[in-house]
């Protein structure tokens, strides 16, 4: 089902249970693009089972069964277009179990108690001026409070799930996504003396919350009241990125776990 709607937004078809498997904000008309489905994914759960079996992780099948149905649902929560993506072709299989791996990594550092909004920034190339496919993979946006003080925490994250044959291109291409991406968003938001489109930047910042995130209603300050914090530059942000790059193989490899600073 295509939706192009004023009034119809992602989270309402979600909050139905209905699958969103493409969303996009068109800026210009202040519609929405949303295509929608009920079909059964079984031969993306066949892609995602074949990856997970090649790890080993010695489960028993219906641990893997579950284990599979939650990295579709956890990459379906981001945006439906990386499951529809994976469905058709088996190497987006593994962008979507990168993209999992990588939105638990950055959950885990920005704590699970606190709202996080994700989004998946093909979907919102065009306001980002750059290319679908050229960009990072994913933003996360979590408003918090740190030693009592209000700040957004904003993660942008590039995710590559390779074998070790791939690995030395893989970190390359996934440091340059991710450089790219970062620096057009620093850029616009930090440099001084402000740019003159700053403003729509944190306006579209202020957006992004009220589409990412669903506030609780214990929530010391309310949404408009983070969204006007924002949109009128009074809201510390904290912008990191990371490229994380997953690498599957048998374990003599010799490839091991490591952290280190992206130059530039």
């Amino acid at each position: 089902v295509v939706n192009y709607d004023d009034l119809l937004e992602r989270r309402q078809l979600v909050n139905q249970g209905v699958k969103v498997i493409r969303y996009q904000q068109n800026r210009t008309d202040e519609r929405n693009f949303l295509v929608s489905s009920d079909a059964s994914l079984n031969v993306l759960k066949v892609l995602v089972r074949k990856r997970l079996e090649a790890l080993n992780l010695g489960l028993e099948n219906e641990r893997i069964n579950k284990l599979v149905e939650r990295l579709i649902n956890e990459a379906n929560a981001v945006s439906g277009d990386i499951v529809l993506r994976a469905a058709k072709c088996g190497r987006f299989a593994s962008e979507l179990m990168g993209v999992v791996l990588s939105k638990a990594l950055i959950t885990a550092e920005m704590g699970a108690q606190n709202p996080i909004g994700w989004y998946f920034l093909d979907d919102y190339a065009s306001w980002l001026g750059q290319k679908e496919g050229q960009i990072a993979d994913i933003m996360a946006i979590s408003p918090q409070y740190v030693n009592g003080e209000p700040i957004l925490k904003v993660i942008v994250s590039e995710a590559k799930y390779v074998d070790v044959a791939g690995l030395a291109d893989a970190r390359k291409t996934s440091q340059n996504q991710l450089r790219q991406t970062v620096g057009r968003i620093a850029d616009a938001l930090f440099i001084t003396p402000g740019r003159l489109d700053r403003d729509l930047w944190l306006s579209r910042l202020s957006d992004l919350l009220l589409d990412g995130i669903e506030f609780s209603s214990d929530n010391k300050l309310n949404i408009e009241q983070w969204r006007e914090m924002i949109r009128s530059g009074n809201l510390p942000i904290d912008l990191s990125g990371y490229s994380q790059v997953f690498v599957t193989g048998s374990n003599d490899s010799n490839v091991e776990g490591e952290r280190s600073p992206i130059p530039k």
